[in-house]
C-alpha cells in the first residue's frame, strides 16, 4: 500500500499539498483510497485487537470528525493519534 501511495505522489506531486477531500475532484480517486486505507493499516498495526473496538464505535456513532476520531482512539487503545 505505502509502495502505490508514493508511487501515485511521484505522479501527482501536487497532490501532497492538497486536502485529501480534493483529491478525488482532480481525479486522483485512486490516491485517496490507497492513502485511506494505509492509515486504517497503520491504525491497526499500532492498536492490534483493539482497532476492532475503535471500528464498532466509529460505526456506531453518529457523526464521526477527526476530534471524535482521536477520542475513540485514545478511549479504546490509550494511544494519541495527530494529523
Amino acid at each position: 500500500m505505502r509502495r502505490n501511495y508514493e508511487t501515485l505522489i511521484r505522479r501527482f506531486p501536487y497532490a501532497e499539498r492538497l486536502k485529501p477531500s480534493e483529491w478525488g475532484g482532480l481525479g486522483l480517486w485512486e490516491l485517496s483510497y490507497t492513502k485511506g486505507a494505509l492509515i486504517l493499516h497503520e491504525l491497526h498495526k499500532r492498536t492490534g485487537d483493539d482497532f476492532y473496538e475503535i471500528l464498532k464505535r466509529l460505526v456506531e456513532a453518529e457523526s464521526v470528525d477527526f476530534e471524535r476520531f482521536r477520542e475513540i482512539v485514545r478511549d479504546v487503545a490509550g494511544i494519541e493519534i495527530s494529523v
